[in-house]
Protein backbone atom coordinates (compact mmCIF):
# COMPACT_ATOMS: atom_id res chain seq x y z
CA UNK A 1 0.00 0.00 0.00
CA UNK A 2 2.80 2.72 0.71
CA UNK A 3 4.73 1.64 -2.22
CA UNK A 4 1.75 2.02 -4.30
CA UNK A 5 1.10 5.58 -2.74
CA UNK A 6 4.54 6.99 -3.37
CA UNK A 7 4.62 5.12 -6.79
CA UNK A 8 1.30 7.23 -7.82
CA UNK A 9 2.24 10.53 -6.78
CA UNK A 10 6.16 10.02 -8.67
CA UNK A 11 7.66 9.71 -5.07
CA UNK A 12 9.13 6.19 -5.68
CA UNK A 13 10.30 6.32 -9.33
CA UNK A 14 12.60 3.58 -10.97
CA UNK A 15 16.25 4.67 -12.80
CA UNK A 16 15.30 2.03 -15.31
CA UNK A 17 11.73 3.10 -16.20
CA UNK A 18 13.90 6.41 -17.59
CA UNK A 19 15.55 3.81 -20.35
CA UNK A 20 18.88 5.86 -20.14
CA UNK A 21 21.62 3.82 -21.86
CA UNK A 22 24.35 2.34 -19.61
CA UNK A 23 28.35 1.76 -20.50
CA UNK A 24 30.26 -1.11 -19.89
CA UNK A 25 29.93 -1.06 -15.83
CA UNK A 26 26.06 -0.59 -16.29
CA UNK A 27 26.50 2.96 -15.28
CA UNK A 28 23.43 5.51 -16.86
CA UNK A 29 25.71 7.63 -19.14
CA UNK A 30 26.09 11.28 -18.03
CA UNK A 31 24.41 12.93 -21.24
CA UNK A 32 21.29 10.78 -20.44
CA UNK A 33 21.32 12.23 -16.85
CA UNK A 34 21.97 15.99 -17.78
CA UNK A 35 18.17 15.47 -19.31
CA UNK A 36 17.10 16.06 -15.79
CA UNK A 37 17.73 18.28 -13.00
CA UNK A 38 19.87 16.56 -10.60
CA UNK A 39 17.59 16.42 -7.49
CA UNK A 40 15.09 14.97 -9.74
CA UNK A 41 16.83 11.75 -8.98
CA UNK A 42 16.89 11.94 -5.39
CA UNK A 43 13.69 10.22 -4.89
CA UNK A 44 14.60 7.34 -7.37
CA UNK A 45 14.01 3.35 -5.70
CA UNK A 46 17.87 3.49 -6.38
CA UNK A 47 18.81 6.38 -5.09
CA UNK A 48 16.51 6.20 -1.77
CA UNK A 49 17.99 2.41 -1.41
CA UNK A 50 21.86 3.77 -1.75
CA UNK A 51 20.97 6.39 1.72
CA UNK A 52 19.44 4.10 3.47
CA UNK A 53 22.62 1.19 2.86
CA UNK A 54 25.00 4.00 3.55
CA UNK A 55 23.37 5.03 6.78
CA UNK A 56 22.43 1.49 8.06
CA UNK A 57 25.85 -0.19 6.90
CA UNK A 58 24.64 -2.58 4.53
CA UNK A 59 26.87 -4.36 2.51
CA UNK A 60 29.16 -2.61 5.70
CA UNK A 61 28.83 0.70 3.41
CA UNK A 62 29.20 3.02 6.08
CA UNK A 63 32.11 1.26 7.44
CA UNK A 64 33.86 1.90 4.23
CA UNK A 65 32.61 5.38 4.32
CA UNK A 66 34.21 5.98 7.75
CA UNK A 67 37.43 4.04 6.32
CA UNK A 68 37.48 7.00 3.20
CA UNK A 69 37.77 10.23 5.64
CA UNK A 70 40.39 8.09 7.39
CA UNK A 71 42.55 7.95 4.25
CA UNK A 72 41.63 11.34 3.15
CA UNK A 73 42.13 13.31 6.09
CA UNK A 74 45.56 11.38 6.87
CA UNK A 75 46.61 12.45 3.54
CA UNK A 76 45.93 15.91 4.08
CA UNK A 77 46.63 16.14 7.91
CA UNK A 78 48.62 19.37 8.56
CA UNK A 79 47.95 20.50 5.18
CA UNK A 80 47.38 24.27 5.56
CA UNK A 81 45.28 25.07 2.65
CA UNK A 82 43.01 22.84 4.03
CA UNK A 83 40.30 24.34 5.96
CA UNK A 84 38.14 21.91 7.02
CA UNK A 85 36.71 18.48 6.12
CA UNK A 86 32.55 18.33 5.20
CA UNK A 87 31.67 14.70 5.58
CA UNK A 88 29.00 14.67 3.58
CA UNK A 89 27.28 17.50 1.21
CA UNK A 90 23.54 18.20 1.94
CA UNK A 91 22.88 14.26 3.28
CA UNK A 92 19.31 12.52 2.08
CA UNK A 93 17.19 11.58 5.58
CA UNK A 94 18.29 7.81 4.41
CA UNK A 95 15.54 5.40 3.35
CA UNK A 96 12.46 7.52 4.94
CA UNK A 97 10.20 4.95 2.68
CA UNK A 98 10.97 2.32 5.08
CA UNK A 99 12.00 4.60 7.96
CA UNK A 100 8.50 7.32 8.32
CA UNK A 101 10.15 9.31 11.69
CA UNK A 102 12.76 9.89 9.32
CA UNK A 103 10.56 12.48 7.64
CA UNK A 104 10.27 14.42 10.96
CA UNK A 105 12.69 17.28 11.72
CA UNK A 106 15.73 16.69 13.77
CA UNK A 107 15.62 13.00 13.42
CA UNK A 108 17.94 12.22 11.24
CA UNK A 109 20.25 14.02 12.36
CA UNK A 110 20.23 12.55 15.43
CA UNK A 111 19.86 8.94 14.71
CA UNK A 112 21.79 8.83 12.13
CA UNK A 113 24.01 11.50 11.00
CA UNK A 114 25.31 11.73 14.49
CA UNK A 115 26.79 8.82 14.82
CA UNK A 116 28.25 8.50 11.40
CA UNK A 117 29.74 11.89 11.93
CA UNK A 118 31.47 11.20 15.29
CA UNK A 119 33.27 7.74 14.11
CA UNK A 120 34.46 10.26 11.29
CA UNK A 121 35.50 12.46 13.53
CA UNK A 122 37.23 10.18 15.43
CA UNK A 123 39.42 9.92 12.30
CA UNK A 124 40.31 13.13 11.52
CA UNK A 125 41.45 13.86 14.90
CA UNK A 126 43.21 10.87 15.31
CA UNK A 127 44.99 12.11 12.03
CA UNK A 128 45.45 15.72 13.12
CA UNK A 129 44.16 17.71 16.61
CA UNK A 130 43.96 20.36 14.74
CA UNK A 131 41.76 19.06 12.17
CA UNK A 132 38.10 20.75 11.29
CA UNK A 133 34.76 19.13 11.06
CA UNK A 134 32.34 20.86 8.63
CA UNK A 135 29.21 18.93 9.27
CA UNK A 136 25.84 19.73 8.09
CA UNK A 137 22.27 18.93 9.15
CA UNK A 138 19.73 16.91 7.00
CA UNK A 139 18.58 19.57 4.30
CA UNK A 140 14.75 17.88 4.06
CA UNK A 141 12.67 18.33 6.62
CA UNK A 142 14.86 19.98 8.53
CA UNK A 143 13.70 22.36 6.26
CA UNK A 144 10.53 22.79 4.89
CA UNK A 145 10.34 25.67 2.13
CA UNK A 146 5.90 25.55 1.47
CA UNK A 147 4.75 25.30 4.94
CA UNK A 148 3.86 28.69 6.58
CA UNK A 149 5.70 30.54 3.77
CA UNK A 150 8.99 28.47 4.62
CA UNK A 151 9.58 26.58 8.01
CA UNK A 152 13.69 26.20 9.28
CA UNK A 153 13.81 23.19 12.12
CA UNK A 154 16.51 23.43 14.59
CA UNK A 155 19.30 20.98 13.64
CA UNK A 156 18.59 17.34 15.86
CA UNK A 157 21.88 17.57 16.83
CA UNK A 158 22.32 17.88 20.75
CA UNK A 159 26.92 18.29 21.11
CA UNK A 160 28.90 18.63 17.80
CA UNK A 161 29.17 15.17 16.91
CA UNK A 162 31.99 13.14 18.55
CA UNK A 163 32.42 16.59 20.39
CA UNK A 164 31.23 18.53 23.30
CA UNK A 165 29.25 21.68 23.56
CA UNK A 166 31.96 24.25 22.83
CA UNK A 167 34.04 22.15 20.46
CA UNK A 168 36.80 23.64 19.26
CA UNK A 169 37.41 21.31 15.83
CA UNK A 170 33.68 21.69 14.75
CA UNK A 171 31.91 24.06 12.69
CA UNK A 172 27.73 24.04 11.91
CA UNK A 173 27.44 24.38 8.03
CA UNK A 174 24.73 25.36 6.20
CA UNK A 175 23.43 26.32 2.88
CA UNK A 176 20.65 28.64 1.56
CA UNK A 177 19.29 29.64 -1.59
CA UNK A 178 16.10 31.15 -2.42
CA UNK A 179 14.82 28.64 -5.12
CA UNK A 180 14.34 26.30 -2.02
CA UNK A 181 10.92 28.23 -0.98
CA UNK A 182 8.15 26.71 -2.46
CA UNK A 183 4.41 28.72 -2.87
CA UNK A 184 2.54 30.31 -5.21
CA UNK A 185 3.78 32.23 -6.97
CA UNK A 186 7.25 30.51 -7.17
CA UNK A 187 10.30 33.13 -6.26
CA UNK A 188 12.37 30.79 -8.62
CA UNK A 189 9.67 29.85 -11.62
CA UNK A 190 12.37 30.54 -14.45
CA UNK A 191 15.19 28.97 -12.21
CA UNK A 192 16.58 32.26 -10.64
CA UNK A 193 15.29 34.60 -7.56
CA UNK A 194 12.69 36.34 -9.26
CA UNK A 195 13.30 40.71 -8.22
CA UNK A 196 9.68 41.44 -7.64
CA UNK A 197 9.70 38.84 -4.56
CA UNK A 198 12.11 40.37 -2.98
CA UNK A 199 10.91 40.75 0.23
CA UNK A 200 9.70 36.92 0.13
CA UNK A 201 13.66 35.85 -0.63
CA UNK A 202 14.64 38.27 2.09
CA UNK A 203 12.43 36.65 5.06
CA UNK A 204 13.48 33.18 4.21
CA UNK A 205 17.12 34.10 4.25
CA UNK A 206 16.58 35.48 7.46
CA UNK A 207 14.63 32.63 8.94
CA UNK A 208 17.40 30.71 7.64
CA UNK A 209 20.80 31.86 8.63
CA UNK A 210 18.93 32.97 11.81
CA UNK A 211 17.82 29.60 12.89
CA UNK A 212 20.90 28.23 12.08
CA UNK A 213 22.88 31.21 13.85
CA UNK A 214 20.71 29.76 17.00
CA UNK A 215 22.14 26.58 16.36
CA UNK A 216 25.48 27.25 16.46
CA UNK A 217 25.47 29.36 19.36
CA UNK A 218 23.61 26.14 21.25
CA UNK A 219 26.39 23.55 20.54
CA UNK A 220 28.91 26.56 20.76
CA UNK A 221 30.54 26.27 17.27
CA UNK A 222 30.77 28.83 14.77
CA UNK A 223 28.28 29.07 11.73
CA UNK A 224 29.32 29.24 8.33
CA UNK A 225 27.04 29.55 5.35
CA UNK A 226 29.18 27.02 2.44
CA UNK A 227 26.83 27.36 -0.28
CA UNK A 228 23.89 30.74 -1.50
CA UNK A 229 23.81 32.03 -5.00
CA UNK A 230 24.49 29.59 -7.93
CA UNK A 231 22.54 32.04 -10.05
CA UNK A 232 22.86 33.69 -13.73
CA UNK A 233 21.91 37.09 -14.70
CA UNK A 234 22.67 40.16 -13.36
CA UNK A 235 19.32 41.10 -11.79
CA UNK A 236 18.35 38.25 -9.58
CA UNK A 237 21.41 37.20 -8.69
CA UNK A 238 22.53 40.84 -7.34
CA UNK A 239 19.35 40.47 -5.25
CA UNK A 240 20.48 37.01 -4.00
CA UNK A 241 24.09 37.65 -2.86
CA UNK A 242 23.52 40.58 -1.80
CA UNK A 243 20.66 39.58 0.61
CA UNK A 244 22.48 36.85 1.76
CA UNK A 245 25.77 38.70 2.82
CA UNK A 246 23.94 41.45 4.59
CA UNK A 247 21.54 39.13 7.02
CA UNK A 248 25.50 36.68 7.05
CA UNK A 249 26.45 40.72 8.69
CA UNK A 250 23.94 41.24 10.68
CA UNK A 251 25.06 37.16 12.71
CA UNK A 252 28.50 38.04 11.50
CA UNK A 253 27.91 34.88 10.16
CA UNK A 254 30.76 33.51 7.39
CA UNK A 255 30.10 32.45 4.42
CA UNK A 256 31.46 31.02 0.76
CA UNK A 257 29.81 31.52 -2.48
CA UNK A 258 28.75 28.21 -4.23
CA UNK A 259 31.42 28.17 -6.23
CA UNK A 260 34.55 30.40 -6.87
CA UNK A 261 35.42 29.03 -10.04
CA UNK A 262 34.24 26.47 -12.33
CA UNK A 263 35.12 23.24 -11.68
CA UNK A 264 32.53 21.13 -14.33
CA UNK A 265 29.99 20.77 -11.50
CA UNK A 266 26.80 19.85 -12.93
CA UNK A 267 24.74 19.91 -10.19
CA UNK A 268 23.81 23.21 -10.00
CA UNK A 269 19.50 23.66 -10.69
CA UNK A 270 20.61 27.21 -12.37
CA UNK A 271 22.65 25.56 -15.31
CA UNK A 272 25.97 26.09 -17.15
CA UNK A 273 27.32 29.19 -16.37
CA UNK A 274 26.46 29.62 -12.62
CA UNK A 275 29.60 28.07 -11.45
CA UNK A 276 31.75 30.55 -10.68
CA UNK A 277 32.66 34.18 -10.68
CA UNK A 278 35.40 33.51 -13.48
CA UNK A 279 35.12 32.24 -16.86
CA UNK A 280 36.83 28.80 -18.39
CA UNK A 281 39.44 31.11 -19.49
CA UNK A 282 40.58 32.92 -16.24
CA UNK A 283 38.41 35.94 -17.10
CA UNK A 284 36.11 37.58 -14.49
Amino acid sequence: MLKSYYESIGSCNDMNDLQYRVDENGDYLIEDCLKSMFANYYNTKQSVTGFGALFTNKQNLNDKFVAYWDVTSARFAGNPYVVGYDPINEPFPANNVIDLTLREPGVMDKKHLAPTYAKIFDKYIANDEKALMWFEPVTNPDVDGWLNGGTIYPVGFQTPPGGEIGSANHVLNDHTYCCQLGGDPSPCADGEPDPALADKCLVWHKKRIGTRNSDAERLGVPYHITEFGACLTEGPCTQEITQVCDVADEYLVGWAYWQFKYYADLTTSAGTGSEGFYNADGSL
